[in-house]
């Protein structure tokens, strides 16, 4: 279905509800630019974490488990879809059942608590951590990282915020714009940033590749950057 959610209501806090899972897929497309991408290229490190090997991968706030597609397709990988949300779970449900039954699990669980059940060459977070609380944010990788495998893989991807005011202001207008021409009014893209407003919550690039090398990932990169969004990857030895 079309993102219509801030046509004809008042803006509240941003959840992740029945009425923004039916329209999800539409809204992620068009207001993350370069989100085709960031999918694409789970795919690619996903064949450099698993090879020709089976293995477990997870899936952080897997959503509707778009993320968990291009590793199913391209590795033999059993994926792990964890998320706080069950009417996202149960859509997840159905779009993945049909391809792939028996090579995934859904979980329901909180990040801020969630124990890894089995050691992992390739975790995704795909635009998760934002919307944790910054107190629970270096917990969760420091749990990543001790459930990843020698060589496996962490891949981050995170809105973010500039680090001088002039620059993030050029990259917030540029984010604007490209909703704009994604079709949405200047009345629905103020009203999505009022309800958004302290439930996603924006880092640095340089607190993203501070935060993980200090857990010992080993020369973190920014692999992708469209506007104000960006995508990380890190290595453990």
């Amino acid at each position: 279905m079309k993102d219509e959610l801030y046509q004809n209501q008042e803006a509240s806090a941003f959840r992740f509800d029945q009425s923004v899972v039916e329209v999800f897929d539409d809204m992620i497309r068009r207001s993350v630019p370069g989100y085709g991408l960031t999918l694409e290229m789970i795919g690619v490190v996903a064949q450099k974490a698993f090879g020709p090997n089976s293995g477990v991968a997870y899936d952080l706030g897997c959503s509707l488990g778009a993320s968990m597609y291009p590793v199913l397709e391209q590795t033999k990988a059993q994926v792990v879809g964890v998320d706080l949300s069950a009417e996202m779970l149960a859509q997840a449900e159905v779009k993945l059942s049909p391809s792939f039954a028996g090579r995934y699990t859904l979980t329901q669980g909180d990040l801020a608590e969630y124990q890894f059940p089995h050691s992992t060459r390739l975790a995704v977070s795909n635009f998760t951590l934002q919307f944790l609380p910054l107190e629970h944010r270096l917990s969760l990788l420091k749990r990543v990282y001790e459930a990843l495998e020698p060589g496996g893989i962490l891949l981050l991807s995170e809105k973010f915020v500039a680090a001088g005011s002039t620059e993030n202001e050029l990259l917030v207008e540029l984010h604007h714009t490209f909703k704009s021409a994604q079709g949405y009014s200047e009345m629905e893209i103020a009203r999505k940033r009022d309800s958004i407003e302290n439930v996603l919550v924006p880092e640095t690039i340089a607190t993203h590749l501070d935060r993980l090398q200090s857990l010992g990932f080993t020369n973190p990169v920014c692999w992708h950057q469209c506007f104000n969004f960006a995508s990380f990857l890190a290595v453990k030895d």
